[in-house]
């Protein structure tokens, strides 16, 4: 796991967003799961993600979590899921 940086840079009037951006090995791992716990995120979004994420993981945030796969779940998962999306 990388170490996360953390910005406050959306500058959107009378909200608080911080984000937490974290690059994962291992989205599962007791090592995530800790750092996930002490960053203690309301959202977690995740973009095109590799690996299955499991129920400890999604529980951890306190609103959702969040993953934007770009092809049609389970159909067009794995490896180039917009190719096969375009070619069927």
């Amino acid at each position: 796991m990388t170490k996360h940086k953390a910005t406050n840079d959306l500058n959107l009037p009378g909200i608080n967003i911080k984000r937490v951006i974290v690059k994962i090995l291992k989205v599962n791992s007791p090592e995530t799961l800790t750092k996930i716990s002490e960053i203690q995120p309301d959202i977690i979004i995740s973009i095109a993600a590799t690996q299955i994420f499991k129920k400890n993981l999604i529980q951890s945030a306190k609103i959702a979590t969040i993953n934007i796969h770009s092809a049609l779940l389970p159909k067009y998962r794995g490896a180039s899921p917009n190719f096969w999306n375009l070619l069927n």
